[in-house]
């Protein structure tokens, strides 16, 4: 059983996070040991309706305030930790947490601003260099919605889809004034770079990332008297192994602040150049009444669309091949789900002491490295947008 501490307990935390942790819980894998916030309220009423919906009076250990912080941080039985908290607050305490040796699973985005990011993703290297299994982890949920998963698989195939050309991103997201999250302090002060094209454009750059393609890493590879078969076989696996997913190289972007109540930019129309020789456009408004999300993603042999909505409420995922074979699913959502319990799988493999048998795919998903990617590309959107269209390089980790 996994000892984890839950840091936020804000909206997200109370009603998305609270769903995907419950099974864990009931199925015995997960103790929540501590449930910490700033405020004493919001940790004593999410700690309150854990024990309601699991009918007991017993442990959700609530604490707040910096000297609660401390306690669970110096707490050796805590094993992980869930941090949920405004994008400011998260990478001083994120690393304090790692600092003290226990797994991080920090929701998205990376950071807040660019210096922030840089020198975080330095650490979270310093740390899986140094930390016998330590893990430091983005929750990107895109990186687990089934609908997602389902057309990076169409997309990689290459001998059936080819190389990947271009992608297309269009996103209405309706962020009305007086709404729940809309109404959130540190949502409304906007310390943050980019405001919600941050906070939540952060998701597209993810979607984007993941069906450009991987940017295969090789240089690990050395190969010595077998035959060409045996070889290209090798290099497939430790690339797979090894790589991530495409990242930006440059972007360039206009930005706009359209709603009243909104603090910063709330829409951006955006293109990139990506690692792998792709290029993707990115438009994206919070500004909107109506609703809808969808990418396409052109091939050399085919066309992959993926758009919000169906019969199960998640998304659709088309498919149409250059000889006419065509393919439709639809799937539910279900990627914060997902992340926390590859998140809790992993801690339990680490905490158990079999490294070697973690996913390396899991691993990959919810690494440091991706969810900085991820939160560099939407920066330099971000940055150029704010330039009047500049074009904006975004250079390698």
């Amino acid at each position: 059983m996994v000892r984890v501490a839950l840091l936020g307990a804000g909206i997200f935390a109370s009603e998305v996070h609270f769903g995907a942790w419950l099974p864990l819980i009931r199925e015995g894998r997960v103790e929540i040991a501590a449930i910490w916030s700033r405020s004493q309220s919001s940790s004593e009423t999410l700690s309150e309706k854990y024990k309601s919906a699991l009918d007991t009076r017993s442990g959700f250990t609530s604490f707040h305030g910096e000297d609660g912080l401390d306690a669970v941080i110096d707490d050796s039985e805590i094993q992980a930790v869930c941090i949920a908290l405004p994008i400011s607050a998260q990478p001083r305490i994120a690393r304090r947490c790692a600092e003290a040796g226990k797994h991080v699973l920090c929701e998205k985005p990376f950071a807040g601003d660019l210096e922030s990011a840089n020198a975080l993703f330095a650490f979270t290297q310093s740390v899986d260099a140094s930390r016998d299994g330590a893990l430091y982890c983005v929750a990107e949920n895109y990186r687990f919605e089934p609908a997602l998963l389902r057309a990076q698989s169409l997309t990689r195939d290459t001998q059936r889809f080819g190389r990947v050309l271009q992608l297309a991103l269009l996103a209405h997201v309706p962020f009305p004034a007086g709404s729940k999250y809309e109404q959130t302090a540190w949502r409304r002060e906007s310390a943050h770079v980019g405001g919600i094209i941050l906070d939540s454009g952060v998701h597209m750059a993810a979607a984007l990332r993941m069906l450009c393609g991987f940017q295969h890493q090789h240089d690990s590879i050395v190969m010595t008297s077998v035959d060409e078969k045996e070889k290209n076989e090798c290099q497939r696996e430790n690339a797979s192994a090894l790589a991530f997913d495409a990242a930006a190289t440059c972007a360039v972007a206009l930005g706009a602040r359209k709603s009243a109540h909104l603090p910063q930019i709330d829409s951006i129309v955006a293109s990139a150049a990506m690692s792998n020789d792709a290029l993707a456009s990115l438009h994206v408004s919070f500004c909107a009444e109506t609703r809808r999300m969808e990418v396409t993603v052109l091939g050399e042999h085919g066309c992959v669309h993926v758009e919000r909505g169906g019969s199960l409420g998640g998304y659709v995922v088309e498919v149409t091949y250059a000889d006419g074979a065509k393919e439709r699913e639809e799937f539910a959502f279900g990627g914060v789900d997902a992340e926390i319990a590859a998140f809790v799988e992993l801690c339990e493999e680490r905490c158990g002491g079999n490294k070697a048998e973690c996913g390396e795919e899991k691993v990959r998903r919810l690494s440091a490295r991706e969810g900085f990617e991820d939160f560099r590309l939407i920066e330099a959107c971000i940055r150029s947008g704010l330039s009047n269209g500049e074009k904006v390089e975004v250079g390698g980790a």
